[in-house]
């Protein structure tokens, strides 16, 4: 047989073996895919997932390998979280966003930046933990007056402001609906209508930053 004739036969036989033989290669940068003899191209392994295998005799998930833009990890995965916002309201009924989160312009012309929405209650409205988690501060603090802060799960912190009592201690596991307070004018309020002072705030590197409260608060009352 010549070599024109072995050679088609040859390039078949190398382009099914090219799976086996390059598990190690990275087959996202794969520049030209192998054909067969018919010009249809052969199928390229996008995923890699070893079988399950066991340690100190106890059965392990199987293990993917991360190709960059086709998988992801594994444990990845397992961290993504089903969150659309709290589960509650933090106070007894839907209130009237007197002074919303952002930039705004005052009287005197100064630019201020305001970390939460200011929600017209009267006073000695209670004031209700928007979803579970712990308490992690209670008290006097500066500007914000009487506070409650509570640590929720993935990251997220809720501050309730300018509270006249407060009804919960610091290391308190609380849940949605849990009375905190009742409102107040306590600190340094930026309107002068009867309101609570509402944050929520993201633990990042840079520290707790403050988010738009009204994308968190989908659930009402």
């Amino acid at each position: 047989m010549t070599l024109s004739q072995w050679f088609p036969i040859f390039s078949t036989i190398v382009c099914l073996m090219t799976p086996v033989m390059g598990l190690t290669m990275n087959l996202a940068t794969a520049q030209t895919p192998c054909v067969t003899r018919e010009g249809y191209p052969v199928p390229v392994l996008k995923q890699l997932t070893n079988p399950r295998f066991e340690v100190n005799g106890s059965q392990q998930q199987p293990r993917q390998v991360f190709i960059p833009g086709v998988n992801q990890l594994l444990a990845d995965r397992q961290r993504v979280e089903n969150y659309t916002g709290f589960s509650g309201y933090p106070l007894p009924s839907v209130a009237t966003i007197a002074l919303s989160y952002g930039w705004h312009q005052g009287a005197d012309g100064q630019t201020t930046f305001h970390s939460g929405i200011d929600l017209l209650a009267d006073p000695e409205t209670p004031v209700l933990a928007v979803d579970t988690g712990i308490i992690a501060f209670v008290g006097q603090q500066g500007n914000y007056g009487n506070l409650v802060v509570i640590n929720h799960q993935g990251g997220r912190q809720t501050r309730y402001a300018h509270l006249s009592r407060i009804a919960v201690r610091e290391g308190q596991q609380v849940k949605v609906g849990t009375p905190l307070g009742t409102v107040g004018s306590t600190g340094s309020p930026d309107i002068n209508p009867s309101h609570l002072h509402f944050e929520v705030r993201f633990n990042s590197p840079s520290g707790w930053v403050a988010q738009d409260p009204e994308l968190h608060l989908t659930a009402r009352p």
